[in-house]
């Protein structure tokens, strides 16, 4: 498989890794909605503080490889753009690097994690849930923020320019 085509299916699956997190949140929106209703006539949703605790760990491991892919992430930069260019770019080059080392061993860990709860058959308190589908649906996400990173440093070392400002 090509570059162009990886590079293609990465940013197809981010896509639609992202729309998951869209749902996911709006199912979210809605959990909490009829929680609070529930609430005012004493009936709350059970497990929906677990519901909120799982989802919205799933909303930002999903959602941060297209951010990243879109670059999107907040930067501040009040010295990096007085560096001279070629400086930038062995900056970016760090960077990418140090960041595809972070997350392989987030990732990792989280499998480590998940083999784990598996083994020990963890389940949540209130609803019951698998702990370790919610650590592998982490390690996931994060490894395809690793894959993102990859990909710039990538298009980076191979000739791409350094962010411009």
């Amino acid at each position: 498989m090509s570059y162009k085509n990886a590079s293609i299916a990465v940013r197809k699956l981010c896509t639609v890794i992202n729309g998951i997190a869209c749902i996911i949140l709006a199912f979210l929106v809605l959990l909490l909605v009829v929680n609070i209703i529930g609430r005012f006539i004493k009936s709350p949703v059970t497990g929906s503080y677990e519901g909120v605790q799982f989802g919205f760990a799933l909303i930002v491991c999903f959602s941060i490889a297209a951010t990243a892919l879109a670059g999107k992430h907040i930067e501040i930069d009040l010295v990096f753009n007085r560096y001279p260019q070629k400086f930038k770019t062995v900056l970016e080059i760090i960077n990418q690097i140090v960041g595809i080392g972070l997350f392989t061993l987030i990732v990792y860990r989280l499998c480590a994690d998940g083999a784990e709860s598996a083994r020990l058959v963890e389940k949540s308190s209130t609803l019951g849930l698998p702990v370790s589908l919610f650590k592998y649906l982490l390690a996931f996400g994060f490894a395809l923020l690793g894959l993102v990173i990859f990909m710039k440093l990538w298009e980076l070392i191979g000739g791409q320019k350094c962010r411009q400002r």
